[in-house]
């Protein structure tokens, strides 16, 4: 399972869909727009993340740790609906390595060497969440408030643009 934050606004989804559908160059900016405005949040989570392998055993195998375990946490735009619920966009770690970096010890270790391994992680790093969501807490509060201008405007925008036709 990717680890994933997500911002939701309730009723949006179908004002998204519609924008698609009538004006699809204001959707292309505004989800443009909304990317660059979420840059902080994967530039912090990114800054969380060790450059190096986190631990010795991290350095072969099939789990090895390279550098994409940073470069692959990214911004998803949409996602679930659940009831009025829509996902706007989610701050995803695509890596394996560093999904495990970030998660391990969130539901426990199976045997003794998962344990161990979990107990040295959290050790050097701390419980999980160890990167995104630390991310998220520090910067959900700003980007979330820029976002939610953007949606706004955006949709400001759209009713200016329907009362002239």
């Amino acid at each position: 399972m990717t680890p994933e934050t997500s911002i939701q606004v309730r009723g949006l989804k179908e004002t998204l869909n519609e924008l698609r559908k009538v004006e699809p160059t204001i959707r292309k900016e505004l989800t443009k727009e909304i990317k660059g405005q979420a840059k902080p949040l994967v530039d912090a989570a990114r800054a969380l993340v060790p450059s190096s392998p986190p631990l010795s055993g991290m350095t072969s195998g099939r789990w090895a740790w390279s550098s994409k375990a940073k470069s692959q946490i990214a911004i998803k735009m949409g996602g679930r609906s659940r009831g009025q619920q829509y996902t706007i966009l989610s701050l995803r770690q695509n890596n394996p390595a560093g999904a495990i970096f970030d998660m391990a010890g969130k539901k426990g270790g199976k045997d003794e060497r998962g344990q161990q391994f979990i107990a040295n992680l959290a050790a050097r790093f701390g419980a999980p969440s160890r990167s995104m969501w630390p991310a998220a807490e520090k910067m959900l509060p700003e980007i979330g408030q820029e976002i939610t201008a953007t949606i706004d405007d955006a949709l400001g925008e759209i009713n200016r643009r329907i009362v002239q036709a």
